[in-house]
């Protein structure tokens, strides 16, 4: 397991436009895996997946949202994120989406 080298490889592929590479890279960055920890880089790659309609994407860029990690809070934002994938059939999002209209948020 070479977690560097991964993510040499969705650099590469994530600035010619790859979502699932802008995904893969902005958990890695999330998560501080092969590179240092970066929240805001987390959420710009995510941001830049979700446009192209990358449920995972959609789903965690929502949550980024719901829950102020690198970006500010924003509940109107993360149910219009957690909506998409929804609609997509992605389960979380559904129980997400659906726990924001219990709260009223």
């Amino acid at each position: 397991r070479d977690m560097v080298r991964a993510v040499e490889l969705f650099r590469k592929a994530a600035a010619q436009g790859h979502a699932d590479a802008q995904f893969s890279l902005g958990a890695c960055y999330h998560k501080g895996a092969g590179v240092p920890p970066d929240l805001t880089q987390a959420a710009e790659l995510l941001w830049k997946a979700s446009e192209q309609g990358h449920v995972n994407a959609q789903f965690h860029l929502g949550m980024c949202f719901h829950d102020g990690l690198g970006v500010g809070k924003d509940f109107f934002r993360s149910v219009e994120l957690f909506g998409k994938a929804a609609e997509q059939g992605h389960a979380d999002a559904q129980f997400h989406l659906g726990i924001c209209f219990k709260k009223g948020e």
